[in-house]
């Protein structure tokens, strides 16, 4: 699946391309996700990034731009090219660009990452589970890996797996799950929307991971862990009973799909349990 910062990246590189006939790698324009007192969804520092290489092509010329000066001119040519998201430069900035991704979208991409599947796992009963885990386990990116679970990533996991036996009592059946279209997901609290984010970033890896890589263990074990502390946020304070059917199928499916994510980046050696 193309995920909204893998989208973003190219809508920006394009940008750069058209403003300054500067070509540049979308997978290097870096997308991060914002701190909530920014009040958007994505930030990205591209036009602080490439304003040295700029004024290296402009001394010619003289003419020379502010990062602020820059992102204003990303902003304006990405925001005329797509109606996915909203993108601006802050007024009082230093040059970076916020991104708010536009509801219909965020629906869509929360559907998409559903539906995704992801090797060696597979859906029974609405839980993800390891097809053949024998086979994982000899992956060299995983020797002398320890089969303990971390604790914290544990207790979110065991957790999301009760919130899911809660929803399919309450809410609908697996199968209900399976035909929601996106007209009927309701975005109600910034903990939905925040962990959302940071079950894109699992993608997002997964798209690009080197599992022989030296540091692949450090990398999942952040990501899993700001995963299962983003949960937990969320468990803490988005109920799915006593709510609208759109929120609590929102919520739902962000369950299912934190289940599936924490368990996709997992060691093979670790087995975390469903329930505690």
């Amino acid at each position: 699946m193309l995920t909204p910062a893998q989208y973003l990246q190219m809508a920006i590189a394009s940008a750069i391309k058209q403003l300054f006939d500067l070509p540049y790698a979308p997978h290097n324009i870096e997308i991060k996700i914002a701190e909530s007192r920014y009040n958007c969804h994505y930030t990205s520092a591209i036009a602080i990034a490439i304003a040295p290489l700029l004024r290296n092509l402009s001394a010619s010329n003289l003419t020379t731009f502010s990062p602020p000066q820059i992102a204003i001119l990303i902003a304006d040519v990405c925001q005329q090219q797509s109606a996915q998201f909203i993108i601006y430069a802050p007024s009082q900035g230093k040059g970076w660009l916020n991104i708010e991704l536009q509801p219909q979208y965020l629906a869509s991409t929360l559907l998409e990452m559903d539906r995704w599947q992801i090797p060696n796992l597979v859906n029974h009963d609405g839980f993800w589970l390891r097809d053949q885990p024998e086979c994982n386990a000899n992956s060299p990116s995983h020797s002398g890996f320890s089969s303990q679970p971390n604790a914290q990533i544990q207790y979110a996991y065991a957790r999301c797996c009760g919130l899911l036996r809660l929803a399919y009592n309450h809410v609908g059946s697996p199968l209900t799950f399976a035909k929601i279209t996106s007209d009927q997901i309701g975005w109600s609290d910034r903990y939905e929307i925040n962990l959302l984010l940071h079950n894109l970033a699992i993608v997002d890896y997964l798209h690009t991971a080197n599992y022989t890589h030296s540091h692949h263990h450090k990398i999942t074990q952040k990501l899993s862990i700001s995963l299962s502390q983003s949960f937990l946020e969320f468990f803490d304070h988005c109920r799915i009973v006593g709510v609208t059917s759109a929120i609590a199928q929102t919520r739902t499916i962000l369950a299912r799909i934190t289940q599936k994510h924490l368990l996709a980046i997992a060691p093979p050696t670790v087995d975390y349990a469903m329930a505690l």
